[in-house]
């Protein structure tokens, strides 16, 4: 007999929510670096706009983890009721 598959669709709801704050983080996150005069300026700017573009593509990968788990769990969910209903059909 083959192994029962259990899904938590609460779980991957609940996981859907946190990647989503996760990705609503990452998007807010500012660097803080006002107008600077200092000659490693240019080296520090640089540095920071790659860790901006770095949460930026962070946070776009969060929020397409958060919109597949919420459809994971919407479709298993459905699949849940759809099988329960052909089971009290069958017995």
């Amino acid at each position: 007999m083959a192994d029962q598959l259990s899904v938590d669709s609460a779980g991957l709801s609940s996981a859907a929510s946190r990647s989503a704050d996760i990705a609503d983080a990452l998007a807010a996150t500012g660097s803080g670096l006002g107008a600077r005069s200092q000659s490693s300026d240019v080296g520090v700017a640089a540095v920071d706009a790659a860790f901006t573009a770095l949460r930026a593509r962070a946070s776009r990968k969060a929020t397409q983890q958060a919109a597949n788990l919420g459809t994971a769990s919407a479709v298993y969910t459905h699949t849940d009721g759809d099988a329960a209903v052909n089971v009290a059909r069958s017995v």
